[in-house]
Formats: structure tokens, sequence, C-alpha cells
């Protein structure tokens, strides 16, 4: 089942349920297993989603990196050419 509603395509099937909206050139999705989610919920959390402020970016990512900082590498060996070690193993 596809219908539109307002400006947004509501759909169901196969135990799962989701809004799409195509605005500015962008499709915002948003979906969910139809017997824990509703349709509302769904609706409410298209309207709700908005770009970023800073302020909530800064929330919920990392510090940034700053270009003094080393980037921590795993599998590099402490000795040699300090290249990552591919070998592979014989079986037998």
């Amino acid at each position: 089942m596809c219908e539109r509603d307002g400006g947004a395509r509501y759909r169901a099937g196969g135990g799962r349920h989701e809004y799409a909206l195509v605005e500015k050139g962008h499709v915002l999705k948003v979906s969910g297993d139809s017997t824990k989610v509703t349709r509302a919920v769904l609706r409410s959390a298209l309207h709700s989603a908005h770009r970023p402020s800073d302020a909530e970016l800064a929330a919920v990512l990392p510090p940034a990196r700053t270009a003094t900082a080393p980037v921590e590498r795993g599998g590099l060996l402490s000795t040699g050419d300090g290249a990552p070690d591919n070998g592979v193993e014989t079986a037998g």
C-alpha cells in the first residue's frame, strides 16, 4: 500500500511502514516496525526532522581532531618499515 499524506508519501507492507518526503532535492525517510511504531509517531518524526544546529552537532559528535593530534592506527608493527603485517598463515 502506498498513498499520499499531505506532501509526503506513506507506504506499508511486510510488517514495516514508512514516510518519505522530497524537499529541496533531498529525500527524507522515516520508518519503523508497524507493530511497535504508530503511523502518527512516524508522521511526527518526519515533520520534526531538521538540519542540526551547531550546538546539536557538538552534543552528539566527538570533538574535532586537531592537525597535531596523531591518528591512532592498529595493526602496525613496531619493527621494520612500520607497514601492516598482511601475511597469510598456511593451513595444514
